[in-house]
């Protein structure tokens, strides 16, 4: 968890931690994931969450994850496809991880042991950490909005 933390936060600092136009789909985006923006972010876990299992979070995450990923890009949960592609903007990432948290949360209370986490979450999360450092090491598609220079 500490590495996908600290790789967002480098992706980040790599972009200049600047805001883009672009987002990620919204399009099978975790029901939690959406009462929890619909909050503005005020609480750490969103209402929904209590009625989940931990099989909904995971299916929920894991269907979001692989519908955001680039068309060249498949997902068999063999390992990382590397392709030299392009990829999108980093803006929304972190509402990955806000799932892969709340995924967590859910297993911990279904374990009743905080050092226990599934195969499938070390997987997908490590899928996630890999889709950041990638994209850490490319450039960015484009110069930031604040640092395109002004006409007029």
């Amino acid at each position: 968890w500490k590495d996908a933390v600290e790789a967002l936060v480098y992706l980040e600092s790599t972009y200049g931690y600047e805001t883009s136009n672009w987002c990620l789909s919204k399009y099978d985006r975790p029901r939690v994931l959406e009462a929890w923006l619909k909050s503005k972010r005020k609480v750490l876990c969103p209402g929904p969450i209590k009625e989940m299992t931990v099989d909904d979070m995971e299916s929920d995450t894991v269907v979001w994850w692989s519908s955001i990923q680039p068309k060249w890009r498949t997902l068999p949960w063999e390992g990382p496809e590397i392709k030299d592609e392009q990829w999108a903007e980093i803006n929304g990432l972190y509402l990955v991880l806000a799932c892969m948290r709340w995924w967590l949360i859910l297993e911990q209370e279904e374990e009743l042991d905080s050092d226990m986490v599934s195969w499938n979450w070390k997987k997908v999360l490590s899928d996630i950490v890999w889709v950041i450092k990638t994209m850490a090491g490319r450039e960015p598609n484009e110069e930031p909005v604040s640092k395109k220079p002004h006409t007029g």
